[in-house]
């Protein structure tokens, strides 16, 4: 059985995962800030009577710390074909957020935007940690 790249990466209903993504923590200073909007009719384009909703969200601007650990793939070389194309997998992905990209709902009204800062890379090699440096 072949399983895509992004299959392999984030897992499949046949096949875990070799990332883990953990929580996000708030750093700094931030604020909870709320929003009321009012569902659509999709089938008449106008307001559905009696549908107000409440959206929370942490205001823009806001900085969370947060770690991934992903589990056998060596961002530095691999050998096999299928697994050189799941480390070039997970690079873009780091790439794309260290760029900045928008994940989750909402993102028509600037919600959601992710950009990694002060990126750092470990590797968990023979018993022991080391730095990783990552060339695009």
């Amino acid at each position: 059985m072949h399983f895509c790249i992004p299959c392999i990466i984030f897992g499949h209903k046949d096949l875990s995962g070799r990332m883990n993504i953990m929580d996000a923590e708030v750093e700094g200073n931030f604020e909870l800030e709320s929003y009321t909007g009012v569902s659509i009719n999709r089938f008449f384009g106008g307001q559905q009577s009696g549908n107000l909703y409440n959206l929370d969200y942490v205001s823009p601007g806001a900085n969370f710390r947060f770690k991934t650990i992903i589990f056998n793939v060596n961002l530095e070389k691999e050998d096999e074909e299928w697994r050189e194309r799941v480390r070039e997998g997970v690079l873009f992905l780091i790439r794309s957020l260290t760029q900045g990209i928008f994940v989750g709902g909402r993102k028509s009204t600037g919600a959601g935007l992710v950009k990694l800062t002060n990126l750092e890379v470990r590797a968990f090699t023979q018993g022991s940690w080391k730095e990783v440096k990552i060339s695009w």
